[in-house]
């Protein structure tokens, strides 16, 4: 479908904008284009043919594609001919269909329905076709100038975007392989345009407009494939607020997944997220613009500038993403004999050299043959009329890139267009980009890339069996596992509980029991099968031994009275010099979600909490610390001594272990809080919430 040598448009009329462009450039390409009109003989001052059959008959063969330009009424009776031919794949523009509500939604499922049986890839409905610069081929029809062709593959759920991203692509002089308008995704979805890109030698790269994933197991595998294969996916998610997914739903027919969980998703994948349509395409720049041989860490950049405002705002925008800017100290002595008023000594701004031929020539031989450095940034003027101007610079660095295996990288300093001249820079193996911010984002992308690059996914998880009954109490409208229970479980996935006993007065002589705890200065009473003891007072804090036996009692009877079960937990109050929260929820569509922050205002105020997708290895648990904003806590403050990290992500690791074995019949687990004392952790309180039998029946249904 994305490759034809032979293509029908169906509905093709001399009234269709940009209809003889499309053909012109595909015969151009080598595909041999047949129009279909059922009401003319010649369309484009060609001859038509009737309909598909007629066509076949002619040919003694299916056609690879089909391009279907008539409205949602038509289209389905068109799937079902092509279907019946053996057509190769359809592509279908018109809108009208799932998105549209109940009549459109049975023409997509008829649509579907036959594709699937008889293996017809369809590309939409309710989108704008594609473009395959790589083959030359093009089964777009909204406007398309000269398409770079390149690395760099685009998928969107939103067929209007495609123009947007051919705007900025000419912009950045981005080197597109595909583009890719999934539209509805009636059969062929995000996730299969996905698989057959990564299998194409020449898709570096592969960038993603979502509304859903519709498939989240199978875009899981396909992430993780594209971080083995070493191919980044970069995404925006569209509709992460209430409104945006409101507009997202009525334009698509696509409900809006949750926006914590799609960052889960990406996170723990490897797929980057950007913010926005100029974030995704700067983040691309250096991908699409560098061939993958030149891909590395930007932990050794030599930034050359011939402005001391450049300069400054390239330090602002590197430091902004943790990217450092060493010195080569001999290197900065030699700069100043010849710039003295270079006060920096890196970013180096050689002001009066770098657009001298002759100066800049030796200089980037120099910054090249050090060590310290294994990229030179040259910021300067490579606008559409600035080609006589950046000559100085462009000549040495178009002799230089094809020798060296070190990455040379050209960029503006506002973001403004590219000029198409830098072609040949790109060509040569010059990364071009436009703007210092978003030249450092591209660079960030790449080291985020780089960084998992070789990260082997998590190994499978052996499920537990879910509890029999006497395991399980009832707390309001949730049925919850024993707290007993459900810390045995935690600690067999490696979690360290605080020391506690269970009491039960209905059951059982206490005074003895209380008399048999283990000695501590004061204690902590709770209710011990309640998701809410803070709000209904069921916990008691800084219990001397005396009153111990009272508030056993007292917390037994509370409980009781609110038809919940008597059980209380007695626990030796910690010392702690700090805490964290850890969570599960399994409502995720990618499966069960862990949430970790550090605890009390950091999550209640800050709402400062990362997530990732259970199970994952320790650096993913490792990448999660990192991510909080308050990670300076951890390293110890006014003479505290620093968190055992380490031990941290282990126990991390363990809890996301737990979630994804008890996923099918937990619907979340809550370690709130995990203390940090001076010996290490301790969980001193969980709550697992059991799914009825019902949920898990609609489950398995589902599956």
């Amino acid at each position: 479908m994305l490759d034809p040598a032979s293509l029908a448009i169906v509905g093709a009329s001399d009234k269709r904008a940009n209809l003889r462009t499309l053909v012109e450039l595909n015969e151009r390409s080598g595909v041999t284009v047949h129009l279909v009109n059922p009401r003319r003989s010649q369309v484009l001052d060609r001859p038509a043919i009737p309909d598909l059959e007629a066509l076949s008959q002619t040919l003694g063969e299916p056609v690879d594609t089909v391009l279907c330009l008539l409205d949602a009424a038509a289209t389905p009776d068109i799937v079902e001919s092509a279907a019946h031919l053996g057509v190769g794949g359809v592509v279908l523009t018109a809108a009208g269909f799932a998105e549209a509500g109940p009549a459109g939604a049975t023409r997509q499922a008829r649509i579907a329905a036959v594709a699937r049986e008889h293996n017809l890839a369809v590309c939409g409905p309710n989108g704008n076709g594609f473009l395959n610069p790589s083959a030359g081929k093009s089964l777009f029809l909204g406007p398309v100038d000269q398409v770079r062709r390149g690395g760099l593959a685009l998928i969107s759920h939103s067929g209007g975007m495609l123009t947007s991203a051919l705007t900025a692509g000419a912009e950045r002089m981005l080197g597109f392989s595909h583009l890719i308008s999934a539209g509805n995704e009636a059969v062929t979805d995000l996730v299969d345009y996905v698989d057959v890109l990564l299998d194409d030698d020449q898709v570096h790269a592969i960038a993603m407009i979502v509304e859903q994933v519709r498939r989240p197991a199978a875009f899981l595998e396909a992430a993780y494939r594209a971080r083995a294969l070493g191919k980044p996916l970069l995404a925006l998610k569209l509709g992460r607020s209430a409104i945006g997914q409101r507009m997202g739903a009525s334009h698509t027919g696509a409900l809006m997944g949750n926006a914590r969980d799609y960052n889960a998703a990406f996170a723990q994948t490897g797929v980057l997220v950007t913010r926005d349509l100029d974030d995704l395409f700067d983040q691309c720049q250096l991908f699409a613009n560098l061939a993958p041989e030149r891909w590395r860490t930007s932990r050794r950049v030599a930034v050359l500038t011939a402005s001391g405002g450049d300069a400054a705002l390239v330090s602002d925008a590197f430091e902004t993403l943790d990217i450092p800017l060493p010195v080569d100290d001999e290197v900065a002595a030699w700069t100043r004999e010849r710039v003295p008023t270079n006060a920096l000594g890196n970013p180096f701004d050689i002001t009066g050299l770098l657009y001298t031929a002759e100066e800049f020539g030796p200089v980037l031989d120099r910054y090249l043959a050090s060590e310290c450095y294994d990229t030179v940034l040259v910021v300067g003027k490579f606008g559409p009329t600035q080609e006589q101007f950046a000559a100085p610079l462009s000549t040495p660095l178009l002799a230089t890139a094809p020798r060296t295996t070190k990455r040379l990288i050209a960029c503006t300093g506002p973001a403004y267009a590219l000029g198409p001249w830098t072609e040949t820079l790109i060509d040569a193996g010059v990364g071009v980009a436009s703007g210092i911010g978003p030249v450092a984002r591209s660079l960030h992308a790449m080291n985020a890339h780089l960084a998992v690059r070789d990260r082997a996914a998590p190994p499978p998880v052996v499920a537990v069996p879910a509890p029999a009954e006497t395991e399980v109490a009832a707390d309001g409208e949730h049925q919850l596992l024993r707290f007993s229970a459900a810390a045995r479980l935690a600690e067999s996935f490696g979690i360290p509980m605080a020391p506690f006993v269970e009491l039960d007065p209905t059951r059982q002589d206490i005074a003895g029991a209380v008399e048999s705890l283990p000695p501590a200065a004061s204690y902590v009473i709770k209710v011990a099968n309640s998701l809410h003891r803070t709000e209904i007072g069921a916990v008691l804090r800084s219990v001397g031994r005396p009153d111990v036996l009272a508030a056993v009692k007292h917390l037994s009877d509370l409980a009781t009275s609110r038809g919940g079960s008597p059980e209380v937990v007695v626990q030796p109050e910690l010392a702690a010099r700090g805490e964290v929260l850890l969570g599960s929820t399994t409502d995720s569509p990618f499966g069960p979600v862990v949430l970790f922050g550090l605890g009390g205002i950091f999550v209640e105020v800050l709402a400062d909490v990362t997530a990732r997708l259970a199970p994952f290895t320790a650096p993913d648990a490792l990448d999660m610390i990192d991510a909080l904003r308050a990670r300076p806590v951890l390293a110890g403050l006014r003479g505290a001594p620093p968190w055992n990290v380490v031990a941290l992500a282990d126990i991390l690791v363990g809890f996301s272990r737990l979630a994804a074995a008890t996923a099918g019949w937990l619907a979340a687990i809550d370690i709130n809080p995990l203390l940090v004392t001076e010996t290490g952790y301790a969980a001193v309180d969980i709550g697992c919430v059991v799914r009825s039998r019902t949920q898990r029946a609609d489950d398995v249904r589902e599956e």
